[in-house]
Protein backbone atom coordinates (compact mmCIF):
# COMPACT_ATOMS: atom_id res chain seq x y z
CA UNK A 1 0.00 0.00 0.00
CA UNK A 2 1.44 3.62 -1.05
CA UNK A 3 1.14 6.34 1.47
CA UNK A 4 -1.55 8.88 0.48
CA UNK A 5 -3.39 12.03 1.72
CA UNK A 6 -6.56 9.88 2.28
CA UNK A 7 -4.62 7.10 4.03
CA UNK A 8 -3.00 9.86 6.60
CA UNK A 9 -6.52 11.43 7.38
CA UNK A 10 -7.96 7.95 8.13
CA UNK A 11 -5.03 7.35 10.75
CA UNK A 12 -5.97 10.53 12.45
CA UNK A 13 -9.94 10.49 12.11
CA UNK A 14 -10.42 8.34 15.17
CA UNK A 15 -8.85 10.33 17.19
CA UNK A 16 -8.88 14.16 15.68
CA UNK A 17 -10.97 16.04 13.93
CA UNK A 18 -9.94 16.64 10.60
CA UNK A 19 -10.66 18.31 7.16
CA UNK A 20 -8.95 17.89 3.56
CA UNK A 21 -8.92 21.47 1.75
CA UNK A 22 -7.80 20.82 -1.70
CA UNK A 23 -7.41 18.04 -4.47
CA UNK A 24 -4.45 15.37 -3.83
CA UNK A 25 -1.72 16.24 -6.77
CA UNK A 26 -1.34 14.19 -9.34
CA UNK A 27 -1.69 10.58 -8.49
CA UNK A 28 -1.36 11.87 -4.64
CA UNK A 29 1.41 9.11 -4.03
CA UNK A 30 4.07 10.14 -0.93
CA UNK A 31 7.53 9.24 -0.40
CA UNK A 32 9.00 11.17 1.98
CA UNK A 33 7.81 13.84 4.80
CA UNK A 34 9.55 16.63 5.79
CA UNK A 35 8.75 19.20 8.67
CA UNK A 36 8.14 23.25 7.19
CA UNK A 37 10.88 25.09 8.76
CA UNK A 38 10.29 28.60 8.41
CA UNK A 39 12.73 29.18 5.54
CA UNK A 40 11.85 29.25 1.65
CA UNK A 41 11.55 25.98 0.34
CA UNK A 42 10.30 25.10 -2.96
CA UNK A 43 7.08 22.18 -2.31
CA UNK A 44 7.59 18.86 -3.96
CA UNK A 45 4.73 16.64 -5.24
CA UNK A 46 5.63 13.95 -3.42
CA UNK A 47 6.89 15.15 -0.27
CA UNK A 48 4.17 15.79 2.61
CA UNK A 49 4.97 18.79 4.27
CA UNK A 50 4.02 19.37 8.43
CA UNK A 51 3.57 22.25 10.11
CA UNK A 52 1.81 24.24 13.19
CA UNK A 53 2.69 27.96 11.94
CA UNK A 54 1.06 30.21 9.81
CA UNK A 55 4.34 32.01 9.85
CA UNK A 56 6.58 29.06 8.14
CA UNK A 57 3.69 28.51 5.66
CA UNK A 58 3.70 32.76 4.33
CA UNK A 59 7.60 32.42 3.87
CA UNK A 60 7.59 30.29 1.08
CA UNK A 61 9.19 31.67 -2.00
CA UNK A 62 6.10 31.14 -3.66
CA UNK A 63 2.74 30.07 -3.18
CA UNK A 64 2.76 26.58 -1.48
CA UNK A 65 1.65 24.25 -4.17
CA UNK A 66 2.21 20.21 -2.70
CA UNK A 67 0.87 18.15 0.14
CA UNK A 68 0.84 20.09 3.64
CA UNK A 69 -0.38 18.33 7.22
CA UNK A 70 -1.27 21.33 9.32
CA UNK A 71 -1.74 21.10 12.67
CA UNK A 72 -3.43 24.33 14.90
CA UNK A 73 -6.80 24.68 17.46
CA UNK A 74 -10.36 24.95 16.71
CA UNK A 75 -10.50 28.31 16.53
CA UNK A 76 -7.97 28.76 13.78
CA UNK A 77 -9.20 30.53 11.07
CA UNK A 78 -8.91 28.06 7.43
CA UNK A 79 -9.24 30.99 4.88
CA UNK A 80 -6.21 32.57 5.91
CA UNK A 81 -4.00 28.55 5.37
CA UNK A 82 -5.91 28.85 2.08
CA UNK A 83 -4.42 32.07 0.73
CA UNK A 84 -1.08 30.97 1.73
CA UNK A 85 -0.79 27.63 0.55
CA UNK A 86 -2.51 25.99 -3.03
CA UNK A 87 -1.92 22.79 -2.97
CA UNK A 88 -3.79 20.09 -1.01
CA UNK A 89 -4.01 20.47 2.92
CA UNK A 90 -4.89 18.40 5.59
CA UNK A 91 -6.23 20.28 8.93
CA UNK A 92 -6.29 18.60 11.81
CA UNK A 93 -7.33 20.32 15.18
CA UNK A 94 -5.02 19.57 17.83
CA UNK A 95 -2.55 21.10 20.47
CA UNK A 96 -0.07 17.87 20.00
CA UNK A 97 1.60 18.31 16.85
CA UNK A 98 4.92 16.32 18.20
CA UNK A 99 2.43 12.80 18.45
CA UNK A 100 1.13 13.90 14.78
CA UNK A 101 4.51 13.69 13.60
CA UNK A 102 5.92 11.07 15.36
CA UNK A 103 2.27 8.86 13.30
CA UNK A 104 3.33 10.00 10.04
CA UNK A 105 7.15 9.49 10.87
CA UNK A 106 6.01 5.55 11.97
CA UNK A 107 3.49 5.03 8.75
CA UNK A 108 6.61 6.15 6.58
CA UNK A 109 8.64 3.69 8.51
CA UNK A 110 6.25 0.87 8.26
CA UNK A 111 5.45 0.99 4.27
CA UNK A 112 9.46 1.53 3.86
CA UNK A 113 10.00 -2.15 5.59
CA UNK A 114 7.12 -3.29 3.44
CA UNK A 115 8.61 -2.33 0.51
CA UNK A 116 11.75 -3.96 0.99
CA UNK A 117 10.43 -6.87 2.60
CA UNK A 118 7.95 -7.31 -0.65
CA UNK A 119 10.99 -6.94 -2.98
CA UNK A 120 13.11 -9.39 -1.28
CA UNK A 121 10.40 -11.53 -1.14
CA UNK A 122 9.51 -11.10 -4.58
CA UNK A 123 13.02 -11.48 -5.60
CA UNK A 124 13.21 -14.93 -3.80
CA UNK A 125 9.68 -16.08 -4.99
CA UNK A 126 10.95 -15.96 -8.86
CA UNK A 127 13.79 -17.29 -8.02
CA UNK A 128 12.19 -20.55 -7.18
CA UNK A 129 12.07 -20.29 -3.22
CA UNK A 130 10.45 -22.61 -1.35
CA UNK A 131 8.28 -21.94 1.87
CA UNK A 132 11.42 -21.83 3.75
CA UNK A 133 13.62 -19.99 1.51
CA UNK A 134 10.69 -17.31 2.20
CA UNK A 135 10.36 -17.35 6.00
CA UNK A 136 14.46 -17.18 6.28
CA UNK A 137 13.62 -13.94 4.14
CA UNK A 138 11.02 -12.96 5.92
CA UNK A 139 12.87 -13.40 9.73
CA UNK A 140 15.70 -10.03 9.58
CA UNK A 141 12.15 -8.06 8.63
CA UNK A 142 10.05 -9.60 11.50
CA UNK A 143 12.93 -10.48 14.00
CA UNK A 144 10.73 -13.13 15.87
CA UNK A 145 10.71 -16.48 15.57
CA UNK A 146 8.05 -17.93 13.15
CA UNK A 147 6.61 -21.06 12.00
CA UNK A 148 4.51 -21.90 9.00
CA UNK A 149 2.01 -25.17 9.28
CA UNK A 150 0.31 -26.19 5.60
CA UNK A 151 -3.66 -27.79 6.21
CA UNK A 152 -2.38 -30.58 7.77
CA UNK A 153 -0.30 -28.95 10.63
CA UNK A 154 2.54 -30.16 9.47
CA UNK A 155 5.77 -27.54 9.47
CA UNK A 156 6.44 -25.97 5.98
CA UNK A 157 8.74 -23.61 6.92
CA UNK A 158 10.63 -22.29 10.46
CA UNK A 159 12.79 -20.38 11.78
CA UNK A 160 14.82 -23.32 13.27
CA UNK A 161 17.66 -21.39 15.21
CA UNK A 162 15.06 -18.47 16.87
CA UNK A 163 12.62 -20.93 17.33
CA UNK A 164 15.88 -23.02 19.37
CA UNK A 165 17.12 -20.36 21.13
CA UNK A 166 13.65 -19.97 23.16
CA UNK A 167 14.20 -23.08 25.12
CA UNK A 168 10.75 -24.05 25.62
CA UNK A 169 9.78 -28.15 25.86
CA UNK A 170 6.84 -27.68 23.55
CA UNK A 171 8.80 -25.81 20.73
CA UNK A 172 11.37 -28.59 21.30
CA UNK A 173 8.48 -31.19 20.93
CA UNK A 174 7.20 -28.92 17.90
CA UNK A 175 10.54 -29.10 15.76
CA UNK A 176 11.03 -33.47 16.91
CA UNK A 177 7.48 -33.82 15.60
CA UNK A 178 7.81 -31.74 12.54
CA UNK A 179 4.39 -30.67 12.82
CA UNK A 180 1.24 -30.32 15.69
CA UNK A 181 1.25 -32.46 18.82
CA UNK A 182 -1.82 -33.15 20.97
CA UNK A 183 -1.18 -30.58 22.77
CA UNK A 184 -1.08 -28.21 19.86
CA UNK A 185 -4.26 -29.19 18.78
CA UNK A 186 -5.75 -28.62 22.41
CA UNK A 187 -4.43 -25.05 22.54
CA UNK A 188 -5.70 -24.67 18.73
CA UNK A 189 -9.27 -25.52 19.73
CA UNK A 190 -9.53 -23.62 22.78
CA UNK A 191 -12.14 -21.28 22.57
CA UNK A 192 -12.55 -22.08 19.02
CA UNK A 193 -9.39 -19.81 18.18
CA UNK A 194 -8.37 -22.16 15.33
CA UNK A 195 -11.85 -21.69 13.58
CA UNK A 196 -11.35 -17.50 14.11
CA UNK A 197 -7.76 -17.94 12.60
CA UNK A 198 -8.86 -19.70 9.61
CA UNK A 199 -11.60 -17.21 8.31
CA UNK A 200 -9.64 -14.35 9.55
CA UNK A 201 -7.87 -12.07 6.45
CA UNK A 202 -5.97 -10.25 9.45
CA UNK A 203 -3.38 -11.43 12.28
CA UNK A 204 -4.82 -12.83 15.56
CA UNK A 205 -3.18 -12.08 18.92
CA UNK A 206 -3.38 -14.73 21.39
CA UNK A 207 -1.79 -16.11 24.47
CA UNK A 208 -0.10 -19.53 24.82
CA UNK A 209 -0.44 -20.27 28.39
CA UNK A 210 2.07 -23.13 27.81
CA UNK A 211 4.86 -21.25 26.56
CA UNK A 212 3.67 -17.70 28.36
CA UNK A 213 3.64 -15.72 25.28
CA UNK A 214 2.07 -14.01 22.85
CA UNK A 215 1.61 -15.25 19.70
CA UNK A 216 0.72 -13.57 16.06
CA UNK A 217 -1.45 -15.99 14.09
CA UNK A 218 -3.05 -15.51 10.23
CA UNK A 219 -4.90 -18.08 7.96
CA UNK A 220 -2.62 -18.25 5.02
CA UNK A 221 -6.01 -17.82 2.66
CA UNK A 222 -9.48 -17.13 4.71
CA UNK A 223 -11.16 -18.23 1.26
CA UNK A 224 -9.60 -21.67 1.34
CA UNK A 225 -7.42 -23.45 3.88
CA UNK A 226 -3.81 -23.79 2.69
CA UNK A 227 -2.60 -23.46 6.56
CA UNK A 228 -1.36 -20.62 8.57
CA UNK A 229 1.08 -18.51 10.15
CA UNK A 230 2.60 -18.19 13.72
CA UNK A 231 4.48 -15.67 14.75
CA UNK A 232 5.96 -15.69 18.83
CA UNK A 233 6.57 -12.47 21.07
CA UNK A 234 10.36 -13.73 21.91
CA UNK A 235 13.00 -11.15 20.54
CA UNK A 236 10.77 -8.06 20.78
CA UNK A 237 7.05 -6.84 21.51
CA UNK A 238 4.59 -6.91 18.95
CA UNK A 239 3.48 -3.80 17.04
CA UNK A 240 1.79 -2.78 14.09
CA UNK A 241 4.50 -3.12 12.15
CA UNK A 242 5.02 -6.41 12.95
CA UNK A 243 1.40 -7.16 12.07
CA UNK A 244 1.90 -5.36 8.42
CA UNK A 245 5.08 -7.30 7.44
CA UNK A 246 2.81 -10.28 8.51
CA UNK A 247 0.54 -9.49 6.03
CA UNK A 248 3.45 -9.27 3.10
CA UNK A 249 5.15 -12.32 4.08
CA UNK A 250 1.17 -14.31 4.13
CA UNK A 251 0.35 -13.51 0.40
CA UNK A 252 3.84 -14.38 -0.47
CA UNK A 253 3.67 -17.58 0.88
CA UNK A 254 -0.07 -18.08 -0.21
CA UNK A 255 1.62 -17.68 -3.75
CA UNK A 256 4.30 -20.10 -3.23
CA UNK A 257 1.46 -22.64 -1.78
CA UNK A 258 -1.25 -22.07 -4.72
CA UNK A 259 1.73 -22.87 -7.17
CA UNK A 260 2.96 -26.16 -4.94
CA UNK A 261 -0.68 -27.37 -5.03
CA UNK A 262 -1.11 -26.45 -9.08
CA UNK A 263 1.86 -29.15 -9.40
CA UNK A 264 -0.04 -31.53 -6.99
CA UNK A 265 -2.57 -31.05 -9.01
CA UNK A 266 -0.42 -31.89 -11.89
CA UNK A 267 0.90 -34.71 -10.18
CA UNK A 268 -2.04 -36.76 -9.07
CA UNK A 269 -2.87 -39.95 -10.66
CA UNK A 270 -5.06 -40.11 -13.68
CA UNK A 271 -8.27 -41.89 -11.22
CA UNK A 272 -7.67 -38.68 -8.92
CA UNK A 273 -8.28 -36.51 -11.48
CA UNK A 274 -10.84 -38.42 -12.99
CA UNK A 275 -12.97 -39.01 -9.86
CA UNK A 276 -12.58 -34.92 -9.75
CA UNK A 277 -13.87 -34.34 -13.33
CA UNK A 278 -16.74 -36.56 -12.42
CA UNK A 279 -18.13 -34.98 -8.92
CA UNK A 280 -17.29 -31.52 -10.71
CA UNK A 281 -19.61 -32.85 -14.07
CA UNK A 282 -16.35 -32.15 -16.47
CA UNK A 283 -16.90 -35.23 -18.32
CA UNK A 284 -19.29 -36.05 -21.40
CA UNK A 285 -19.75 -39.96 -21.50
CA UNK A 286 -18.83 -40.41 -25.31
CA UNK A 287 -16.40 -42.68 -27.66
CA UNK A 288 -13.81 -40.51 -26.97
CA UNK A 289 -13.62 -41.28 -23.13
CA UNK A 290 -14.96 -45.14 -23.65
CA UNK A 291 -11.16 -46.36 -24.25
CA UNK A 292 -9.90 -44.31 -21.07
CA UNK A 293 -12.62 -44.96 -18.97
CA UNK A 294 -11.75 -49.13 -19.82
CA UNK A 295 -8.50 -48.77 -18.28
CA UNK A 296 -9.34 -46.77 -15.15
CA UNK A 297 -12.17 -49.37 -14.79
CA UNK A 298 -9.17 -51.55 -13.02
CA UNK A 299 -8.29 -49.22 -10.70
CA UNK A 300 -11.76 -48.72 -8.83
CA UNK A 301 -13.91 -51.52 -6.71
CA UNK A 302 -16.12 -53.70 -8.23
CA UNK A 303 -18.37 -52.53 -5.44
CA UNK A 304 -18.35 -49.31 -3.66
CA UNK A 305 -19.72 -46.86 -1.04
CA UNK A 306 -19.04 -43.18 -0.91
CA UNK A 307 -18.05 -42.38 2.29
CA UNK A 308 -17.91 -37.95 2.94
CA UNK A 309 -16.47 -36.84 5.85
CA UNK A 310 -17.64 -32.99 6.33
CA UNK A 311 -14.15 -31.14 7.87
CA UNK A 312 -15.88 -27.65 7.71
CA UNK A 313 -18.58 -29.05 10.29
CA UNK A 314 -15.70 -29.58 12.96
CA UNK A 315 -14.68 -26.72 15.49
CA UNK A 316 -11.43 -26.48 15.34
CA UNK A 317 -8.58 -27.51 13.56
CA UNK A 318 -8.79 -30.72 11.92
CA UNK A 319 -5.90 -32.82 11.30
CA UNK A 320 -6.75 -34.23 7.86
CA UNK A 321 -3.21 -36.73 7.61
CA UNK A 322 -4.85 -38.38 10.48
CA UNK A 323 -8.05 -39.06 9.07
CA UNK A 324 -6.28 -40.40 5.79
CA UNK A 325 -4.60 -42.72 8.12
CA UNK A 326 -7.57 -44.11 9.84
CA UNK A 327 -9.26 -44.21 5.98
CA UNK A 328 -6.59 -46.01 4.96
CA UNK A 329 -6.41 -48.60 8.04
CA UNK A 330 -9.89 -49.39 8.67
CA UNK A 331 -10.93 -49.50 4.72
CA UNK A 332 -7.95 -50.85 2.48
CA UNK A 333 -7.66 -50.17 -0.82
CA UNK A 334 -9.83 -47.18 -0.58
CA UNK A 335 -8.92 -43.94 -3.18
CA UNK A 336 -9.48 -40.35 -1.44
CA UNK A 337 -9.99 -37.33 -3.13
CA UNK A 338 -10.34 -33.61 -0.98
CA UNK A 339 -13.35 -32.00 -3.06
CA UNK A 340 -15.11 -29.01 -1.98
CA UNK A 341 -13.24 -29.10 1.56
CA UNK A 342 -14.81 -32.34 2.58
CA UNK A 343 -12.72 -35.81 2.63
CA UNK A 344 -14.61 -37.84 -0.48
CA UNK A 345 -13.24 -41.77 0.22
CA UNK A 346 -14.37 -44.63 -2.67
CA UNK A 347 -14.69 -47.35 -0.19
CA UNK A 348 -14.69 -51.07 -1.20
CA UNK A 349 -17.83 -52.94 -0.17
CA UNK A 350 -18.76 -56.88 -0.58
CA UNK A 351 -20.97 -58.08 -3.38
CA UNK A 352 -24.33 -57.51 -1.26
CA UNK A 353 -22.98 -53.95 -0.19
CA UNK A 354 -21.88 -54.69 2.96
CA UNK A 355 -19.30 -53.22 5.02
CA UNK A 356 -17.06 -54.68 7.97
CA UNK A 357 -19.08 -54.17 10.29
CA UNK A 358 -15.99 -54.51 13.09
CA UNK A 359 -14.16 -51.12 10.58
CA UNK A 360 -17.73 -49.22 10.21
CA UNK A 361 -17.87 -49.49 14.58
CA UNK A 362 -14.00 -48.48 14.58
CA UNK A 363 -14.57 -45.62 12.21
CA UNK A 364 -17.53 -44.03 13.94
CA UNK A 365 -15.62 -44.22 17.16
CA UNK A 366 -12.88 -42.26 15.49
CA UNK A 367 -15.61 -39.67 14.34
CA UNK A 368 -16.98 -39.16 17.60
CA UNK A 369 -13.88 -39.10 19.76
CA UNK A 370 -12.18 -36.76 16.92
CA UNK A 371 -15.89 -34.94 16.70
CA UNK A 372 -16.13 -35.32 12.80
CA UNK A 373 -19.68 -35.58 10.65
CA UNK A 374 -19.17 -38.58 8.33
CA UNK A 375 -21.92 -39.71 5.93
CA UNK A 376 -22.37 -42.85 3.59
CA UNK A 377 -24.08 -43.80 0.57
CA UNK A 378 -25.82 -46.69 -0.66
CA UNK A 379 -23.51 -48.82 -2.79
CA UNK A 380 -22.50 -48.95 -6.35
CA UNK A 381 -20.81 -50.62 -9.07
CA UNK A 382 -20.77 -48.22 -11.75
CA UNK A 383 -17.72 -44.59 -11.27
CA UNK A 384 -19.81 -42.72 -13.63
CA UNK A 385 -22.43 -42.28 -11.14
CA UNK A 386 -20.33 -41.15 -7.77
CA UNK A 387 -22.04 -37.55 -8.14
CA UNK A 388 -25.02 -39.01 -7.74
CA UNK A 389 -23.98 -40.96 -4.85
CA UNK A 390 -21.83 -38.61 -3.33
CA UNK A 391 -24.57 -36.61 -3.21
CA UNK A 392 -27.06 -39.13 -1.78
CA UNK A 393 -24.06 -39.20 1.12
CA UNK A 394 -24.53 -35.56 1.85
CA UNK A 395 -28.29 -35.71 2.26
CA UNK A 396 -27.96 -38.78 5.00
CA UNK A 397 -25.87 -36.48 6.89
CA UNK A 398 -28.49 -33.36 6.46
CA UNK A 399 -31.32 -35.65 7.51
CA UNK A 400 -29.08 -37.75 10.66
CA UNK A 401 -28.51 -33.42 11.47
CA UNK A 402 -32.07 -32.80 11.84
CA UNK A 403 -32.83 -35.55 14.40
CA UNK A 404 -29.80 -35.27 16.22
CA UNK A 405 -26.61 -32.76 15.48
CA UNK A 406 -23.51 -34.59 16.97
CA UNK A 407 -20.56 -36.17 15.35
CA UNK A 408 -21.13 -39.75 14.02
CA UNK A 409 -20.84 -41.44 10.84
CA UNK A 410 -24.28 -41.77 9.27
CA UNK A 411 -25.90 -44.25 6.85
CA UNK A 412 -28.14 -43.28 3.72
CA UNK A 413 -30.45 -46.32 4.49
CA UNK A 414 -30.86 -45.16 8.01
CA UNK A 415 -32.44 -42.26 6.78
CA UNK A 416 -34.03 -42.74 3.67
CA UNK A 417 -37.21 -41.96 5.22
CA UNK A 418 -36.11 -39.14 6.62
CA UNK A 419 -35.18 -37.87 3.11
CA UNK A 420 -38.11 -39.45 1.55
CA UNK A 421 -40.32 -37.02 4.12
CA UNK A 422 -37.98 -33.92 3.47
CA UNK A 423 -38.57 -34.35 -0.12
CA UNK A 424 -42.25 -34.85 -0.05
CA UNK A 425 -42.28 -31.70 2.57
CA UNK A 426 -41.25 -29.15 -0.19
CA UNK A 427 -44.34 -29.83 -2.40
CA UNK A 428 -46.99 -30.29 0.15
CA UNK A 429 -47.80 -30.23 3.66
CA UNK A 430 -47.14 -33.66 5.87
CA UNK A 431 -51.25 -33.88 6.86
CA UNK A 432 -51.72 -34.49 3.05
CA UNK A 433 -49.95 -37.46 2.74
CA UNK A 434 -51.15 -39.00 5.82
CA UNK A 435 -53.80 -42.06 4.72
CA UNK A 436 -57.52 -42.26 6.29
CA UNK A 437 -57.05 -45.25 8.31
CA UNK A 438 -53.70 -43.76 10.21
CA UNK A 439 -55.67 -40.54 10.06
CA UNK A 440 -58.73 -41.97 12.11
CA UNK A 441 -56.53 -44.09 14.81
CA UNK A 442 -54.48 -41.26 15.64
CA UNK A 443 -57.39 -38.87 16.46
CA UNK A 444 -58.90 -41.00 18.66
CA UNK A 445 -55.48 -42.19 20.41
CA UNK A 446 -55.17 -37.66 20.63
CA UNK A 447 -58.56 -38.02 22.66
CA UNK A 448 -58.86 -40.85 24.21
CA UNK A 449 -54.95 -41.26 25.26
CA UNK A 450 -54.77 -45.40 23.46
CA UNK A 451 -52.16 -46.36 21.13
CA UNK A 452 -54.16 -47.83 18.58
CA UNK A 453 -52.22 -46.26 15.58
CA UNK A 454 -49.24 -47.81 16.87
CA UNK A 455 -50.83 -51.14 17.57
CA UNK A 456 -51.92 -51.57 14.14
CA UNK A 457 -48.65 -50.55 12.75
CA UNK A 458 -46.62 -52.87 14.66
CA UNK A 459 -49.35 -55.76 13.26
CA UNK A 460 -48.13 -54.74 9.60
CA UNK A 461 -44.25 -54.75 10.58
CA UNK A 462 -44.68 -58.37 11.82
CA UNK A 463 -46.86 -59.73 8.81
CA UNK A 464 -50.10 -59.67 10.71
CA UNK A 465 -48.91 -62.26 13.59
CA UNK A 466 -50.66 -61.33 16.53
CA UNK A 467 -48.52 -63.59 18.61
CA UNK A 468 -45.49 -62.13 17.19
CA UNK A 469 -47.03 -58.50 18.08
CA UNK A 470 -47.37 -59.39 20.95
CA UNK A 471 -44.37 -60.29 21.91
CA UNK A 472 -42.99 -57.05 19.92
CA UNK A 473 -44.52 -55.15 22.32
CA UNK A 474 -44.00 -56.85 25.48
CA UNK A 475 -47.37 -56.96 26.18
CA UNK A 476 -50.27 -59.90 26.78
CA UNK A 477 -51.84 -62.21 24.21
CA UNK A 478 -55.85 -60.58 26.01
CA UNK A 479 -54.92 -56.66 25.98
CA UNK A 480 -53.69 -56.96 22.47
CA UNK A 481 -56.90 -58.68 21.50
CA UNK A 482 -59.27 -56.13 22.87
CA UNK A 483 -57.15 -53.54 20.92
CA UNK A 484 -58.23 -54.84 17.74
CA UNK A 485 -61.83 -54.98 18.84
CA UNK A 486 -61.49 -51.00 19.02
CA UNK A 487 -59.59 -51.09 15.93
CA UNK A 488 -62.10 -53.01 14.31
CA UNK A 489 -65.12 -51.03 15.83
CA UNK A 490 -63.82 -47.94 14.64
CA UNK A 491 -62.39 -49.17 11.00
CA UNK A 492 -65.02 -51.86 10.39
CA UNK A 493 -62.63 -53.69 8.96
CA UNK A 494 -58.54 -53.65 8.35
CA UNK A 495 -56.97 -52.80 5.48
CA UNK A 496 -55.97 -55.94 4.05
CA UNK A 497 -54.11 -55.53 0.45
CA UNK A 498 -49.88 -55.07 0.24
CA UNK A 499 -50.64 -51.22 -0.93
CA UNK A 500 -52.46 -50.36 1.68
CA UNK A 501 -50.25 -51.96 4.43
CA UNK A 502 -47.85 -50.42 2.78
CA UNK A 503 -48.75 -46.64 2.74
CA UNK A 504 -50.42 -47.20 6.30
CA UNK A 505 -46.55 -47.93 7.25
CA UNK A 506 -44.96 -45.18 5.41
CA UNK A 507 -47.90 -42.80 7.03
CA UNK A 508 -46.85 -43.72 10.50
CA UNK A 509 -43.03 -43.30 9.65
CA UNK A 510 -43.38 -39.83 8.54
CA UNK A 511 -45.96 -39.14 11.00
CA UNK A 512 -43.29 -40.01 13.81
CA UNK A 513 -39.65 -38.35 13.48
CA UNK A 514 -39.18 -40.02 16.79
CA UNK A 515 -37.63 -42.93 14.61
CA UNK A 516 -34.83 -45.26 16.40
CA UNK A 517 -31.44 -45.45 14.06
Amino acid sequence: MCITVSLLQKLFDAHDKTELLGAPLGDDRLTRWEILREQNVSPLPDTVYISDSLEAVKRQTQSGCGHLVFCTGPAFEKAQLLNAWQGCILFIQTEQTGRIVQTIRERFLIEDQKSAMSAVLLDALTGGARVQTLVDAAYPFLRNPLVVFDSSYWIAGLTRQALQAQEMQVTDLLLENGGFSSGDYTFANRGALHSRVKKSKIPIMAFHEQMQINQLLVSVCAEKDYGHIVVNEFEHTFTEMDRELLMVLRSYIYLQMKHDELLHQNGKRPSEHFILDLLDEAVVVSGAYQAFIYQLDRTFPGNMRCLVISTELTPGAVNMLQIRNQLEYLFANSRIVVYEKKLLALVPVMPNGRLSEASLKSFCTFCVKNKLYASLSNHFSNIMEIRSYYIQALRALEAARAIHDVPGCYRYEDYYLVHLKNLFLQKEPLEVFLCPTLKCLSAHDQKNNTELAYTLYMYYLNDRNLVQTAKAMNMHRSSLNYRFEKINELLGELPESATERQYYILSYQFQNSALEY
